[in-house]
């Protein structure tokens, strides 16, 4: 089935949350729960697959390595040692993202972060999504 293969895209922990909700609904509905608390719950664990899901897709983009070494307008920039983390801090909370460096030298301004670009993230830490 279609719904197998997209939900087996999806992370354990995502899956899992998903499973929670149809737990949740069968106890609102055999206690009787007044619908702010079903939101509220509800409300919850749809952050949590949310978050599980962000930093999934995150993850499944690598680190944005092209190799020890990137031309960029003419110039060779050369890998950095380690791969550097981020925060960024999405709608559903805050995330780590592990790039790949290309500049000069560790101690240096970072000349080109393939992954950020990739991933269109914004100059700061904070999602467009919540700075607009």
């Amino acid at each position: 089935m279609i719904v197998d293969v997209e939900l087996g895209a999806l992370n354990p922990e995502a899956l899992g949350e998903l499973e929670r909700i149809v737990g949740m609904f069968s106890e609102a509905q055999d206690k009787g729960w007044p619908l702010h608390k079903f939101e509220e719950e509800l409300w919850k664990i749809l952050l949590r697959i949310g978050h599980s899901c962000t930093q999934s897709f995150v993850d499944s983009q690598g680190t944005g390595d092209f190799g020890p070494t990137l031309e960029v307008d003419g110039r060779r920039l050369r890998r950095l040692e380690k791969p550097h983390d981020r925060r960024y801090v999405s709608i559903f909370g805050p995330l780590r993202i592990t790039r790949t460096i290309y500049g000069t030298r560790e101690t240096q301004k970072h000349e080109v972060v393939p992954l950020d670009a990739r991933l269109g993230l914004p100059e700061g830490e904070f999602s467009l999504l919540l700075e607009g």
